[in-house]
């Protein structure tokens, strides 16, 4: 994430002819050591653009893994869906089912 951010915000700066940081925050990675906490990341990441208002659905967002990982879209090679998945269930469609009620559920933790 360094190397990527670091020759973004260089070719943006040249371009936009400035020399100020471009990220507020520098990333940052957290160990996931548990099952809820490997949850709540998964779900954080495909609502965050909900949650920010940039749009209504998780499925809206392009640039999100949440279509493919529901199975409404073909998952690209370098995503390991079938990783994902297999913390949800042992058939695909079972677990796809689960994914999809982390995300959109009636529970509290849903982003829509």
């Amino acid at each position: 994430m360094h190397a990527l951010n670091g020759r973004y915000a260089l070719r943006f700066n040249r371009r936009h002819d400035r020399d100020a940081h471009l990220f507020k925050n520098r990333f940052g990675d957290v160990l996931q050591e548990t099952d809820s906490q490997l949850r709540w990341t998964l779900r954080y990441a495909v609502c965050n653009p909900v949650e920010s208002g940039l749009c209504s659905h998780p499925e809206d967002w392009p640039w999100s893994s949440y279509r493919a990982s529901a199975g409404l879209v073909e998952a690209p090679p370098f995503l390991a869906v079938s990783a994902l998945l297999s913390y949800f269930g042992d058939t695909s469609e079972h677990a796809i089912a689960r994914y999809r009620e982390l995300v959109t559920g009636s529970s509290q933790a849903s982003c829509v």
